[in-house]
């Protein structure tokens, strides 16, 4: 019987923590009732993306600074900006950048942490 108690505690408290995680639901965005007065595109803005990496993981700084001048040479509407980090602060620099709204980063590049 105490087994099962437990083995019920854990089911409520991982349902709770997997619930804290998801995203509320947003309502769906009003429907155009008229046809959009002006003619001309909107102007195409650059959508940056900003990278965290270690100095240290896999490809050397060289080596990945010119993967992204390639890929900003190919896709000018987009620019890949990279901070690079040392292995012992990556952790603390992604937990600071995640607390902040919007996040500093939109990818990490890690091994195990």
């Amino acid at each position: 019987m105490k087994a099962i108690s437990r083995w019920i505690t854990l089911l409520a408290v991982c349902s709770l923590l997997l619930a804290a995680c998801t995203t509320p639901a947003t309502p769906p965005p009003p429907v155009a009732t008229e046809a959009p007065a002006a003619t001309e595109a909107p102007a195409a803005s650059k959508a940056t993306i900003h990278v965290l990496t270690m100095e240290q993981a896999g490809p050397t700084v060289d080596e990945m600074n010119a993967i992204v001048a390639e890929f900003n040479k190919t896709n000018p509407d987009i620019e890949v900006l990279i901070d690079y980090v040392a292995y012992d602060a990556l952790h603390d620099k992604i937990v600071t950048a995640l607390a902040s709204t919007p996040p500093a980063y939109d990818v990490f590049l890690v091994d195990d942490i």
